[in-house]
Protein backbone atom coordinates (compact mmCIF):
# COMPACT_ATOMS: atom_id res chain seq x y z
CA UNK A 1 0.00 0.00 0.00
CA UNK A 2 2.80 2.37 0.90
CA UNK A 3 4.40 1.65 -2.46
CA UNK A 4 1.20 2.62 -4.30
CA UNK A 5 0.95 5.90 -2.37
CA UNK A 6 4.64 6.59 -2.95
CA UNK A 7 4.25 5.91 -6.67
CA UNK A 8 1.25 8.26 -6.86
CA UNK A 9 3.19 11.01 -5.07
CA UNK A 10 6.18 10.54 -7.41
CA UNK A 11 3.93 10.73 -10.47
CA UNK A 12 2.32 13.92 -9.18
CA UNK A 13 5.74 15.47 -8.51
CA UNK A 14 6.97 14.44 -11.94
CA UNK A 15 3.94 16.07 -13.54
CA UNK A 16 4.67 19.32 -11.69
CA UNK A 17 8.28 19.29 -12.80
CA UNK A 18 7.39 18.53 -16.41
CA UNK A 19 7.41 21.02 -19.26
CA UNK A 20 5.12 23.99 -18.87
CA UNK A 21 2.73 24.91 -21.67
CA UNK A 22 4.17 27.65 -23.85
CA UNK A 23 2.24 30.82 -24.54
CA UNK A 24 0.61 30.92 -27.95
CA UNK A 25 3.08 32.01 -30.59
CA UNK A 26 2.39 35.33 -32.29
CA UNK A 27 1.02 34.86 -35.78
CA UNK A 28 3.68 35.33 -38.42
CA UNK A 29 3.45 38.54 -40.38
CA UNK A 30 2.04 37.73 -43.80
CA UNK A 31 2.37 41.16 -45.39
CA UNK A 32 5.21 43.60 -45.98
CA UNK A 33 5.02 47.03 -47.60
CA UNK A 34 8.05 49.12 -48.64
CA UNK A 35 8.00 52.53 -50.32
CA UNK A 36 10.04 55.56 -51.25
CA UNK A 37 9.89 58.54 -53.58
CA UNK A 38 12.52 59.06 -56.23
CA UNK A 39 13.60 62.70 -56.18
CA UNK A 40 16.05 64.76 -58.15
CA UNK A 41 19.41 65.81 -56.67
CA UNK A 42 18.15 69.33 -55.96
CA UNK A 43 14.99 68.08 -54.20
CA UNK A 44 16.17 65.67 -51.50
CA UNK A 45 14.49 67.42 -48.55
CA UNK A 46 11.18 66.43 -47.08
CA UNK A 47 9.79 63.84 -44.71
CA UNK A 48 7.14 61.28 -45.66
CA UNK A 49 5.28 58.33 -44.29
CA UNK A 50 2.86 55.90 -45.92
CA UNK A 51 -0.39 54.51 -44.53
CA UNK A 52 -1.54 51.00 -45.44
CA UNK A 53 -5.31 50.64 -45.94
CA UNK A 54 -6.99 47.38 -46.95
CA UNK A 55 -10.71 46.86 -47.48
CA UNK A 56 -11.41 50.35 -46.15
CA UNK A 57 -9.56 49.79 -42.87
CA UNK A 58 -6.24 51.28 -41.74
CA UNK A 59 -3.73 48.55 -40.84
CA UNK A 60 -0.59 50.52 -40.09
CA UNK A 61 1.97 52.98 -41.37
CA UNK A 62 5.65 53.24 -42.11
CA UNK A 63 7.94 55.29 -39.91
CA UNK A 64 8.49 58.95 -40.85
CA UNK A 65 11.66 59.38 -42.87
CA UNK A 66 13.40 61.16 -45.71
CA UNK A 67 11.31 60.96 -48.87
CA UNK A 68 14.08 59.33 -50.92
CA UNK A 69 14.90 56.64 -48.34
CA UNK A 70 12.95 53.35 -48.40
CA UNK A 71 10.89 52.57 -45.33
CA UNK A 72 8.66 49.61 -44.60
CA UNK A 73 5.80 48.24 -42.51
CA UNK A 74 5.09 44.60 -41.70
CA UNK A 75 1.88 43.18 -40.32
CA UNK A 76 -0.69 40.46 -40.43
CA UNK A 77 -3.64 40.93 -42.78
CA UNK A 78 -6.62 38.62 -43.17
CA UNK A 79 -6.48 36.19 -46.06
CA UNK A 80 -8.26 37.15 -49.25
CA UNK A 81 -8.10 39.66 -52.07
CA UNK A 82 -8.97 43.27 -51.30
CA UNK A 83 -8.61 46.76 -52.67
CA UNK A 84 -5.61 48.40 -51.03
CA UNK A 85 -4.53 52.00 -50.77
CA UNK A 86 -1.09 53.20 -49.83
CA UNK A 87 -1.56 56.84 -48.84
CA UNK A 88 1.33 59.29 -48.95
CA UNK A 89 1.57 61.79 -46.09
CA UNK A 90 4.01 64.71 -46.00
CA UNK A 91 5.44 65.21 -42.55
CA UNK A 92 8.10 67.83 -43.06
CA UNK A 93 7.11 69.41 -39.75
CA UNK A 94 8.19 66.09 -38.17
CA UNK A 95 4.99 65.76 -36.19
CA UNK A 96 1.55 65.07 -37.62
CA UNK A 97 1.64 65.00 -41.39
CA UNK A 98 -0.66 66.19 -44.14
CA UNK A 99 -2.21 63.83 -46.68
CA UNK A 100 -1.12 64.64 -50.21
CA UNK A 101 -3.81 65.68 -52.70
CA UNK A 102 -5.58 62.89 -54.59
CA UNK A 103 -3.60 63.65 -57.79
CA UNK A 104 -0.39 62.76 -55.94
CA UNK A 105 -1.67 59.53 -54.37
CA UNK A 106 -0.87 56.12 -55.85
CA UNK A 107 -3.86 54.37 -57.43
CA UNK A 108 -5.80 51.71 -55.56
CA UNK A 109 -4.55 48.15 -56.20
CA UNK A 110 -6.15 44.76 -55.61
CA UNK A 111 -3.77 42.61 -53.58
CA UNK A 112 -4.20 38.95 -52.65
CA UNK A 113 -2.99 37.60 -49.30
CA UNK A 114 -2.81 33.78 -49.21
CA UNK A 115 -2.36 31.25 -46.44
CA UNK A 116 1.22 29.98 -46.21
CA UNK A 117 2.66 32.93 -48.17
CA UNK A 118 4.12 36.31 -47.36
CA UNK A 119 2.86 39.01 -49.71
CA UNK A 120 5.23 41.91 -50.37
CA UNK A 121 4.32 45.19 -52.04
CA UNK A 122 7.05 47.61 -53.09
CA UNK A 123 6.00 51.09 -54.21
CA UNK A 124 8.27 53.58 -55.94
CA UNK A 125 6.91 57.07 -56.59
CA UNK A 126 8.32 59.43 -59.22
CA UNK A 127 7.39 62.84 -60.60
CA UNK A 128 6.30 64.20 -57.17
CA UNK A 129 3.95 61.28 -56.66
CA UNK A 130 2.26 61.52 -60.05
CA UNK A 131 3.65 58.16 -61.20
CA UNK A 132 3.55 55.03 -59.08
CA UNK A 133 5.30 51.73 -59.80
CA UNK A 134 4.15 48.65 -57.87
CA UNK A 135 6.02 45.36 -57.49
CA UNK A 136 3.95 42.64 -55.82
CA UNK A 137 5.40 39.25 -54.87
CA UNK A 138 4.36 36.24 -52.79
CA UNK A 139 6.88 33.91 -51.17
CA UNK A 140 6.16 30.70 -49.25
CA UNK A 141 6.69 31.00 -45.50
Amino acid sequence: MHRAVAAAVLCACAACAGPRPRPAARALDNFEFSAWEERGPSDRAGQLFFRVLAAGQSWGQTPIGAASEPRSWQGTLPEGEFPMLFEVWDSSDGVSGVRRPDGQQPPQRRVRVEAGYKTSVVLKLTDSGRQAFFYITREPR
